[in-house]
């Protein structure tokens, strides 16, 4: 491990780099961040990192279109306001999900950014129905 000052910056992509490296990721390089997939069984979805000052964002983006925006915005508010951590929102036709990894110190830097990888897939995956759902006309929210 590298040798860090206390009040040393973190560097954002150092650090998502760093975690993808250890955890086995591959990643494709943007100017403003990485692009890689993930999977869990049957399912998957890509995920989009971005950074910012001392703070990596996380996108996973559902592979699907929604068929009705105004109910997929209804069903993905409801879902949001049940999460600890992070939100969707539509991108276009396709529901994001947004999480972030604050990066206070060198020293927890890819454990933040490993923990809101974490977090995001297991969102991803447990709302996958109902994100899935909003690409039909009518779907099983339908009451």
């Amino acid at each position: 491990m590298a040798s860090y000052l206390l009040d040393e910056r973190v560097d954002p992509a150092a650090a998502l780099l760093e975690a993808l490296a250890y955890n086995g990721i591959p990643y494709r390089g943007e100017k403003d961040g990485v692009r890689f997939v993930l999977y869990d069984g049957g399912r998957k979805w890509e995920t989009v990192c971005r950074y910012a000052p001392q703070t990596v964002v996380i996108y996973g983006v559902y592979p699907f279109p929604v068929a009705d925006k105004g109910r997929a915005l209804a069903q993905i508010n409801e879902i949001s306001a049940t999460l600890t951590r992070g939100g969707f929102f539509l991108a276009g036709d396709r529901i994001v999900l947004r999480v972030s990894a604050d990066l206070f110190d060198a020293y927890s830097a890819q454990e933040a950014i490993t923990r809101a990888l974490e977090y995001s897939a297991g969102v991803m995956t447990h709302f996958w129905l109902a994100a899935e759902a909003c690409t039909y006309e009518t779907g099983v929210f339908d009451h």
